[in-house]
């Protein structure tokens, strides 16, 4: 097969990613329109976007993209964005090496790009550098986190990390479990102690379920851990619906097993949610830069839709940070969740008999530069 030019990678990220958003496009971009108003009441307002990719931004926004400087360190992604936005401005850039003048924008925006920088904290540094006194930074990061940082605060714990296998299935946790649970939870961590005996009591055992967890955990042994391989063993798994399922049904059983068997000790699980992670590290890069004002919030938008003939007949369907959850009723939102306000915007529709509920959530991290 030959290899891919660096504009068809370009392209094909560009799908994977507008295949992501599909669902939920019309609501996440009023979401999106909706944080921008505020800070583009000012006519004369300029805007820097880094990690611009291909032009999402652009695409939920069109009034920022047009007084907006388009960055991004690809290329590739800088075309596609021009190709689709005639009249922008894009520049190939380093978001941790701006070579932007001090004092030269209102507002610096970035949607999921301090998920992919090199160093936040500098890019950091170079926000507040070239934000004018009393401008503003805003980060929206509307898919899912990287979950290396996550994976490696796991091993260094002595912790064997798996997909969040009660999700939907809250009901099988132990309560003081259960309490913590959240649909940004997108990962469970065990003891590698505990993790390591119940690979052996099911070899002992002969059940074939002892291969399968043996292979899950074999990446995260501290002297054989390397965090992009197991990120990708992580991702791989996540990304697959059916195997996913396969996975978690196993490992529910193995959990429900073990806090039943009278002679063994509770089995110890920690929820983490990659989003917190990612959060703290933001926050305190904006507030070492020094932004004031600095806070994050969970926002949500929503919408209904008719629940047509032969489809599934769940009333509930959100992207939580590009977590997709289904239900078959609608949950309420938490006034908070992991320390962040949860703010609705907009309309809070109430979805009548045979209509279902969308939601979409973005994670929002904002600061100011004082006067």
């Amino acid at each position: 097969m030959a290899r891919q030019t660096p504009q068809e990678r370009a392209s094909r990220d560009h799908a994977r990613w507008t295949s992501q958003r599909r669902d939920f496009d019309d609501v996440t971009s009023e979401l999106v329109r909706r944080v921008y108003d505020g800070h583009l009441a000012d006519p004369h307002a300029q805007v820097l976007e880094l990690a611009a990719g291909t032009g999402q931004l652009a695409k939920w926004c069109p009034a920022l993209a047009e007084r907006s400087v388009h960055l991004d360190v690809n290329e590739a992604y800088l075309k596609i964005l021009l190709r689709d936005n005639r009249n922008a401005t894009a520049v190939r850039s380093d978001a941790n090496h701006l070579g932007i003048k001090n004092d030269a924008f209102h507002l610096v925006t970035s949607l999921c790009g301090f998920d992919v920088v090199g160093d936040v904290e500098i890019a950091s540094r170079e926000c507040f550098r070239v934000l004018q006194p009393h401008g503003s930074f805003v980060h929206l990061l509307d898919m899912g986190t990287s979950i290396e940082p996550a994976l490696s605060a796991a091993v260094a714990k002595a912790m064997v990390p798996i997909p969040n296998i009660f999700l939907g299935h809250e009901h099988l946790a132990a309560h003081e479990l259960r309490d913590q649970l959240s649909p940004l939870i997108d990962h469970l961590c065990i003891p590698a102690a505990q993790f390591a005996h119940a690979v052996a009591l099911l070899s002992r055992a002969g059940h074939p379920a002892a291969a399968t967890l043996a292979s899950w955990g074999m990446p995260f042994l501290p002297d054989r851990f390397e965090p992009t391989i197991a990120a990708q063993s992580f991702v791989r798994l996540t990304s697959n619906p059916q195997e996913l399922a396969t996975f978690c049904q196993l490992m529910r059983s193995v959990y429900l097993t073990w806090q039943n068997a009278p002679y063994a000790q509770p089995l110890r699980v920690e929820p983490s949610a990659s989003l917190h992670l990612f959060d703290g590290r933001l926050r305190a890069g904006l507030i070492n830069a020094g932004f004031e004002n600095v806070a994050s919030r969970l926002m949500l938008a929503a919408a209904v839709e008719t629940i047509q003939e032969g489809t599934p007949n769940y009333r509930y369907d959100a992207a939580w940070v590009g977590c997709r959850v289904v239900l078959p009723s609608i949950p309420p939102v938490p006034a908070r969740l992991h320390g962040m306000d949860v703010e609705l915007v907009g309309a809070d529709p109430v979805p009548g008999p045979r209509e279902r509920l969308r939601q979409s959530v973005v994670h929002v991290c904002t600061g100011r530069k004082p006067r």
